[in-house]
């Protein structure tokens, strides 16, 4: 099949030579015309986005941007190519070019902000797909729901639902299994694991990954529990094998519960499917065994990995301050950096709690102006670990200070400045330091009043003691 225009190939070699470019590779022509099978089989998949450009300004040269061309999909697959090389720039550029817009150019459009973190955006571009009359179809709605799960907006999310089931039910056709996996997975990581167990309950027929996203859900929810029982479940009554990614995500259940021989269990299977060697499945067996008191076989896992990334050297880091080995937390930090492997804020929060016990305040220090380089001490699980750093190491104005700087402290951030007190043993201020949490409308927590009862011991405050008793009853933390 040929596409006929005015501009031969000789002639579209003299413009684009003019333009600085030359026409991509080599095409199949027929009488100096270039044929679509040829100009399809580059646009499928050009080598680098210097081609690409090249294949753009063949395509304005041929008229492929015209309304009146016959060849639109070849445009709009131009969007998607550029998506691909991650050039988002030039993939709007080509869009808003588009006289006509079919689903895979909205799709690449959605699909390259997604790659990119612009959730917000993403969300934005979706309903202006809706008022321009674009109906979406099943390779939409995962990526749209995918932002919504970022956004942790479960409104958002219910929306994007509804959009969906009035789409199914004005054109009369099924769930997408694939589009309900998303679905799940959005109602778990925004919080509605009511929502996420009615669509799976729903389904006709489950396969193992929309087990996987339900299982992952109630991970993610921490109801550990329960994402065993859907986990012997799907084994037992539907009969399927578990694969590396629900492998990895069932294994941090097993180590919230200390659930060794299930533990396991998932590690030999991992081993008889031949997925032992999956970084994913591997940091999980490792934080499995430090939750489950084993660090000794986590650093045995850890050792034989031949493939590590910065998670890998974090969670046995972590692993070893849980277990109070903060000798070899602390040494295994210095190994990490000395491979070459660059600190994060997670490595960080991982590290300081070794550096505190070990009154390693220089270290600490360090730590401390690479969080402030990194602008990163404002995140409350970085100023909780710089604090209780630093009242471990006896500088409890040190801890004041990141404490009293942090504009958005939430429990945990409070937790950690009343410990540090009690550390230095400075009870009228845990004390006072307490008073302070309601005034700033949070509320204690379990970690908060086995912090603060023994400070009423130590003041004599029987009155303060008997309120808080009260308070624990009342919220059912007894």
């Amino acid at each position: 099949m040929l596409f006929r225009t005015k501009v031969n190939a000789n002639a579209m070699l003299i413009t684009l030579t003019r333009q600085q470019h030359t026409l991509p590779i080599h095409f199949t022509t027929i009488n100096g015309t270039i044929t679509i099978t040829s100009l399809f089989h580059h646009l499928k998949s050009p080598p680098n986005l210097h081609e690409t450009r090249r294949l753009h300004a063949l395509l304005l040269v041929l008229g492929f941007f015209q309304p009146t061309c016959p060849h639109t999909p070849f445009a709009s697959q131009l969007v998607n190519v550029y998506v691909n090389f991650g050039c988002l720039q030039h993939a709007f550029l080509a869009f808003r070019a588009l006289p006509l817009k079919p689903n895979i150019a909205w799709n690449a459009i959605l699909r390259g902000l997604v790659g990119v973190g612009h959730f917000t955006q993403v969300i934005h571009f979706y309903h202006s797909m809706l008022q321009h009359g674009v109906t979406p179809d099943n390779y939409t709605y995962p990526l749209v729901l995918k932002a919504c799960s970022c956004l942790h907006a479960l409104e958002l999310g219910r929306w994007v639902h509804g959009t969906i089931i009035d789409n199914q039910l004005h054109r009369k056709i099924k769930p997408n299994p694939y589009v309900q996996c998303a679905v799940i997975d959005m109602f778990g990581k925004c919080g509605s694991l009511e929502d996420a167990r009615r669509i799976f309950e729903e389904m006709p027929a489950r396969d193992l990954a929309s087990w996987t996203a339900m299982i992952c859900g109630t991970v993610w929810n921490g109801e550990w529990l329960e994402a065993l029982s859907l986990f012997r479940k799907m084994r037992s009554e539907e009969g399927l094998k578990p694969d590396s990614v629900i492998v990895a995500s069932i294994l941090p259940a097993c180590g919230r519960l200390e659930a060794v021989t299930l533990g396991m269990a998932l590690q030999g299977c991992a081993v008889r499917s031949g997925f032992e060697s999956d970084l994913y499945v591997s940091n999980a067996v490792i934080d499995m065994y430090c939750k489950c008191g084993d660090p000794l076989e986590a650093h045995r896992v850890f050792s034989h990995m031949v493939d590590r990334d910065v998670v890998s050297w974090r969670t046995l880091i972590a692993g070893y301050s849980q277990n109070r080995l903060y000798q070899e937390s602390y040494e295994l930090y210095i190994g990490m950096v000395n491979g070459g492997l660059t600190t994060n804020a997670i490595v960080a929060t991982s590290v300081l709690p070794a550096l505190g016990k070990l009154k390693l305040l220089k270290q600490g220090k360090e730590m401390h102006n690479f969080v402030l380089k990194e602008g990163i001490v404002s995140d409350v699980v970085v100023g909780s670990a710089l604090i209780d750093m630093y009242a471990n190491c006896g500088s409890i104005k040190e801890a004041e200070s990141i404490f009293e700087c942090m504009l958005d402290k939430d429990i945990m951030v409070w937790n950690s400045m009343i410990v540090g007190y009690n550390l230095v043993g400075d009870f009228e201020s845990a004390f006072f330091t307490f008073r302070r949490i309601w005034d700033a409308e949070h509320r204690p927590n379990s970690i908060t009043l086995v912090s603060v009862l023994p400070i009423c011991t130590q003041l004599g405050a029987l009155r303060q003691g008997k309120e808080i008793h009260g308070y624990v009853t009342k919220s059912g933390l007894d």
